[in-house]
C-alpha cells in the first residue's frame, strides 16, 4: 500500500501494542474465562463496525501529532496490543477506526498503517505465547503463510476500491466477528 503507510503513528500504536498491550492479553489470557473474553471482544468489535460502516466518507489526513495525540495513539496501541493478546484477533478492528477517528485517516491510509503495527504486536504476543507454550508452531508458521499471501493480495486489491466502499466492507467483516465471538459467549 505505498504511500498508504503513516511509519510515525505506526511506532506509536507499536509502543503501546507490543510492549504492554500483547504481554497484558496473553497474561490476561490465562486468568479470565473464554466466555468473557468472548463477551468484550465481541462489544469492541461490534462498536468498531457500527462506526466503519456508519461513520464519515473520505477524511483528509493527519496535521502535526502533538503530545496528547501521541499518548492517545500509545492508548490505543495498548488497547489493540491488549485486544490481540487475548482471542489473537483485533489490532486491526481497533487501529483502523482510531485513525479515522483519532487522525482523520482515509480507509486507505488507516488499514496501510495498520497492517505494519500489527506486524510488531503480533510478533509480540506469539513470543509471550510460545514461553507460555500456547503456540502450535507448524499450525501457526502456515496460517501466517497464508496470511501474508492474502495480506499482500488484499492490499493490492484495497487500492483499487474507493475508500468508502473498503470501509463499508470492513465494517461487515468486523461485524461477522462480532457475531461469531456473541454465539461463542453465549452458547452453554
Amino acid at each position: 500500500m505505498a504511500g498508504e503507510v503513516d511509519v510515525a503513528v505506526a511506532v506509536c500504536f507499536v509502543a503501546g501494542s507490543a510492549t504492554v498491550g500483547a504481554p497484558l492479553g496473553t497474561y490476561l489470557l490465562r486468568i479470565m474465562p473464554i466466555r468473557l473474553l468472548a463477551g468484550v471482544f465481541s462489544l469492541v468489535m461490534l462498536a468498531t463496525a457500527v462506526h466503519l460502516v456508519a461513520g464519515d466518507a473520505e477524511a483528509p489526513g493527519r496535521g502535526e501529532l502533538t503530545v496528547g495525540t501521541v499518548v492517545a495513539l500509545v492508548a490505543v496501541g495498548v488497547l489493540a496490543g491488549t485486544l490481540s493478546g487475548l482471542p489473537g484477533v483485533g489490532g486491526g478492528g481497533v487501529i483502523v477506526p482510531a485513525t479515522g477517528m483519532l487522525l482523520g485517516f482515509s480507509q486507505h491510509q488507516a488499514q496501510g498503517t495498520s497492517l505494519l503495527a500489527i506486524v510488531f504486536t503480533a510478533t509480540a504476543g506469539t513470543i509471550v505465547n510460545l514461553r507460555n507454550q500456547r503456540v502450535r508452531l507448524v499450525d501457526g508458521l502456515l496460517a501466517g503463510v497464508g496470511g501474508v499471501a492474502g495480506s499482500l493480495a488484499g492490499s493490492r486489491l484495497a487500492l483499487g476500491v474507493v475508500g468508502r466502499s473498503l470501509s463499508i466492507v470492513f465494517g461487515f467483516l468486523v461485524l461477522l466477528v462480532a457475531v461469531r465471538s456473541f454465539y461463542v459467549a453465549l452458547r452453554p
